[in-house]
């Protein structure tokens, strides 16, 4: 019964927060190495494997009680072993190291499945699809309904980044929203 619930709260929780972050971390160093350099200890990493973050800390002073986050955090603390099994059995990660990082916890996942491989190559290659056809249309709105001249539009267009420089962007953006989360702990010196 408690392992029934808890495998629910961990689904809803993996769904909600941190299969993104796994894809994300997975797809970006496959597609753009440096991308999320921060997410990778200093010792070397197999190549199937990424730093992401999990949950806040229950001492955590912007977590509420009662919250997702609040239960999962606690069931971290109280049932590590579970969560590492649940990811096991469930989505074929092995939660290898779980880091505490000022009031945040990181997990240090590791995939191998040839499946979960399959999954991220559809999801890159449907960013960068939908990153190009939703420039596409920017580009077509600039130019139709705002009226500006082709060579305006061309002369803008080379200023838009490439899909790896949006990605590396966006993990810049993480980076410093994770300073200003925990300012003592840099996610570049787990």
């Amino acid at each position: 019964e408690i392992d029934k619930a808890d495998a629910d709260l961990l689904a809803g929780w993996h769904e909600k927060n941190v299969e993104r972050k796994l894809l994300a971390v997975a797809g970006a160093r496959r597609e753009h190495r440096d991308c999320l350099q921060y997410t990778r200890p200093v010792r070397p990493l197999p190549e199937h494997s990424g730093v992401v973050g999990f949950c806040k800390r229950p001492q955590h002073r912007e977590l509420k009680n009662g919250s997702l986050e609040s239960k999962v955090s606690k069931l971290v603390e109280e049932r590590g072993a579970f969560v590492g099994r649940w990811y096991k059995d469930v989505h074929g990660v092995t939660i290898e190291k779980w880091i505490e990082a000022g009031d945040i916890w990181f997990i240090e996942a590791h995939w191998g499945s040839v499946d979960l491989e399959a999954v991220l190559d559809m999801e890159i290659r449907a960013g960068r699809r939908q990153y190009r056809q939703g420039l596409k249309l920017a580009m077509q709105f600039l130019q139709l309904r705002v009226s500006l001249p082709s060579a305006a539009v061309k002369a803008i267009s080379q200023f838009v980044p490439s899909y790896t420089e949006h990605l590396a962007g966006e993990c810049e953006a993480l980076e410093a929203a994770s300073v200003r989360l925990s300012p003592d702990v840099s996610l570049r010196e787990l």
